[in-house]
């Protein structure tokens, strides 16, 4: 510090010709100003890192600010605002009066000074308090309609820290700040942009504060701002703009201008230089899609593109945003077919495991909650439904069935309707985790004989294909699911159908020579629902879900997860000789 005040402790009256300039020669110094700086230096010289917040250096300081010497004031100004780069505490009032003082001052360097100052120590919140109690704001405001760049930082920054504190916002609007604050954010100037953007960024997290920016003509500001090439101001620009768009009134001061607001959030939530920005691009899309008109809108103006790209970010704050946002474009219905033939379904899927992350979690259940599982079922049961969108829905359906909180959505409506004619094609293969109660097993027993044979047709054939296919293995896995449902009304019609209990004894009889296995666990695809062939080929047949043929191909199914076919049999054996004595015995059997 000692080195940084160097010049300009020595006052300009006793300078020599050399270094004089066009300023009047200043009168010689009163002595009280004289002992102040030699007081001063004394004290630098002994400890070059002394405080000047307090005690003789105050004092000194205080003398230089308050004297009529342009040299003396400087010099003061100058030593609070370098200390104040690396020395932010709570201070005294005297020393925010102080700089409040020479802000004032006749000399734009001194001005310069004194609100670096105070825009360094207005971080403190004690110091904030100081600095709008005793006037400050005015002083500020005047300072940004200064010709001085450094002034206009430098108030701007002041005030973008003063509009933290939600007590300070009143005062801030009530000085007329807005004015000039939003006439900077277009200054050509990057850091006075970035501090008045901050600024309004600040002032925008109340509704009363938020029509105060409206009325000041902000809002199309900080649209403007988003296409800026700083990407602190982005980012500022973008969560203020979030922050109006999450209530109605909010969103109808953007909707004149939505086209081109929308079209630049899509491009910086593309934008891969600042996942900030991405990110806070992708939550301002997710609050102006609280409604119907912009819903629609950033489906159409290519919203989906990022959206897709953000939920496979290795970042979990890209992903939670994308999410959130995609949850609310998908309660339009008239989105519902974009998003399934944009692929975004199996992404959807693969975020409802992600326990260690709930907020995601969170957001993609609420997918489903919010009426997916219906669109799947229009769009299974469409025969103009593309083969590789049946397969991205039927991904989905292969996690959501083996979430505790969404199979009863995958169990709703026709779904097993749909889903059972499928079956025939060895497109689809049924398995269920687990269900309790009648109430739940409603479905199951609606879809028993029909349609094509319903479940019973499903079960029994599955339950004959040669050994080790995969399908088989699923087959034993759903009865012994419907056995531990508890419905007495399943229990009956499986025990009374011949062709399953018959393939279910025969299966318990064919005990592989090398069984060693002693636990019930799930069979290969027992994390899946629905299992899907790799490799799906660009045709689809039949009419509505009666599909015929092969919709994804013809694949070999009996590997399907990498089970190794005898531990595949293992399973089967031990599975079904459980099954067998549960019908034998007339009980269920535990999952």
């Amino acid at each position: 510090m000692g080195s940084a005040l160097s010049g300009g402790l020595y006052p300009r009256c006793c300078a020599t010709a050399d270094d004089s300039d066009s300023r009047e020669y200043e009168p010689l110094l009163a002595v009280k100003e004289r002992q102040a700086i030699g007081s001063l230096m004394q004290i630098l010289e002994s400890n070059p890192n002394a405080c000047l917040y307090e005690g003789e250096p105050q004092l000194a300081l205080s003398t230089l600010a308050y004297s009529d010497a342009h040299s003396l004031q400087y010099t003061a100004a100058t030593a609070l605002s370098e200390v104040s780069e690396f020395d932010v505490r709570a201070v005294d009032a005297e020393i925010i009066k102080m700089l409040l003082y020479m802000l004032n001052s006749a000399y734009d360097d001194v001005q310069h000074s004194a609100s670096s100052a105070l825009g360094n120590l207005s971080v403190e919140l004690a110091n904030q308090h100081l600095i709008v109690k005793h006037s400050g704001l005015d002083a500020l405001v005047r300072q940004m309609f200064s010709p001085s760049v450094g002034s206009q930082i430098n108030a701007v920054g002041c005030i973008t820290n003063l509009a933290m504190a939600e007590e300070n916002k009143g005062r801030i609007i009530a000085s007329g700040a807005l004015v000039p604050l939003t006439r900077l954010a277009r200054s050509q100037d990057t850091q006075v942009r970035r501090n008045a953007t901050g600024a309004l960024l600040n002032m925008s997290h109340a509704a009363h504060h938020r029509r105060e920016l409206a009325n000041t003509g902000a809002v199309p500001v900080l649209m403007e701002l988003l296409d800026v090439s700083d990407q602190d101001t982005q980012y500022y620009a973008a969560a203020a703009l979030s922050n109006i768009a999450v209530d109605a009134e909010g969103r109808q001061w953007l909707a004149p201008d939505s086209d081109m607001l929308v079209d630049s959030l899509v491009i910086l939530a593309n934008a891969v230089e600042n996942t900030d920005v991405q990110a806070q691009a992708m939550m301002t899309l997710r609050n102006l899609a609280s409604d119907g008109e912009f819903q629609l809108k950033i489906v159409q103006r290519g919203g989906l593109v990022p959206v897709g790209q953000l939920l496979q970010s290795t970042s979990n704050g890209l992903v939670s945003a994308a999410a959130a946002c995609l949850r609310n474009l998908s309660i339009h219905s008239d989105n519902e077919t974009p998003i399934v033939e944009t692929g975004l379904i199996s992404n959807v899927a693969s975020l409802v495991p992600q326990a260690e992350d709930p907020e995601i979690q969170r957001h993609a259940t609420c997918l489903i909650e919010a009426g997916m599982m219906e669109s799947f079922q229009v769009a299974l049961a469409n025969r103009q439904t593309q083969s590789a969108v049946v397969a991205e829905m039927l991904a989905a359906i292969n996690v959501f069935a083996i979430s505790d909180q969404l199979w009863p959505f995958v169990l709703a409506g026709n779904m097993l309707e749909i889903l059972i004619p499928m079956t025939r094609s060895r497109h689809a293969q049924i398995q269920i985790k687990r269900f309790k109660g009648t109430g739940v097993a409603a479905p199951f027993i609606q879809a028993w004989r029909a349609p094509r044979g319903g479940l019973q047709g499903y079960l029994a054939e599955a339950l004959v294909l040669p050994v080790y296919a995969n399908m088989q293995s699923i087959a034993v896995w759903t009865v012994r699911a419907l056995l531990a449902s508890g419905s007495k009304d399943l229990v009956r019609l499986i025990r009374e159908d011949s062709a399953i209990v018959s393939a279910i004894e025969d299966l318990a009889k064919q005990r592989p020579p090398h069984a060693s296995y002693t636990s019930t666990a799930a069979p290969s695809s027992a994390s899946s629902f629905i299992t899907v062939p790799t490799t799906p080929v660009a045709n689809s047949h039949g009419k509505g879900a009666d599909y015929e043929g092969d919709v994804l191909g013809d694949s070999d199914q009996s590997t399907v997860g990498g089970e190794p076919p005898a531990a595949e049999a293992d399973r089967i054996w031990l599975m079904a000789s459980k099954v067998a004595a549960a019908l034998r015995d007339g009980a269920g059997v535990a999952q």
